[in-house]
């Protein structure tokens, strides 16, 4: 069966169905475990952000199916995109945190590294950002994520940005890793972002 989908830029008015879609696509992982509330704000503010580049693909009922959301700017992303809308965040955060207070410790370990932005690997240039890419269950293996990456890479290229950067976990990952392989981005090495995986790190030449 086909999946027709279009893709088309995201508005802030669709963080709701971004973060209900990473909760369903990253199950366990340390922003999931925030809770939608709190990656609500985090998408609304990424996708506000001045030089956001972000996507969605929508399905033929108009539903998001597949997201993705980055900047032209790699440095302090995170940071920038919490600080958008710093007063929600914040209460959105200690909301979760009084619900899931085992969450507390990875937030602190991660605090530094949020603040100061991410540490780019030995020789690499503050680029673009493809900071998160996620597809409905349903509707993966019909290109959907294909379809996102070539449309936010086209969009940073036009803004002119003259390289991009993204990671991933580089164990148990594989799948994941071929993809982004196969569509040209070069793997440059592996860093560690407090979370006590090792991530992968690509990089793919927009001039």
């Amino acid at each position: 069966m086909t999946v027709r989908v279009e893709v088309c830029r995201a508005r802030v008015d669709d963080a709701p169905a971004v973060a209900q879609l990473h909760v369903a696509s990253f199950p366990g992982f340390f922003l999931t475990t925030l809770g939608d509330g709190f990656l609500t704000e985090f998408y609304a503010g990424a996708i506000a952000l001045p030089d956001s580049v972000a996507f969605v693909a929508r399905g033929a009922e108009g539903e998001i199916v597949g997201a993705v959301v980055g900047v032209l700017h790699e440095r302090g992303f995170h940071r920038r995109a919490v600080s958008r809308r710093a007063v929600r965040s914040v209460v959105t955060l200690a909301i979760a945190l009084v619900r899931r207070p085992t969450a507390l410790g990875p937030l602190l370990t991660r605090l530094p590294t949020v603040r100061r932005g991410a540490r780019p690997v030995s020789g690499s240039e503050d680029g673009g950002l493809l900071a998160s890419l996620f597809v409905d269950a349903a509707a993966r293996g019909h290109g959907v994520g294909e379809a996102l990456v070539g449309a936010w890479v086209n969009r940073a290229r036009a803004l002119g940005a003259s390289s991009a950067y993204l990671t991933t976990d580089a164990d148990g990952n594989e799948a994941v890793n071929r993809f982004y392989d196969r569509l040209g981005w070069g793997l440059v090495g592996q860093e560690d972002a407090g979370s006590g995986r090792p991530r992968n790190r690509y990089r793919f030449v927009l001039t």
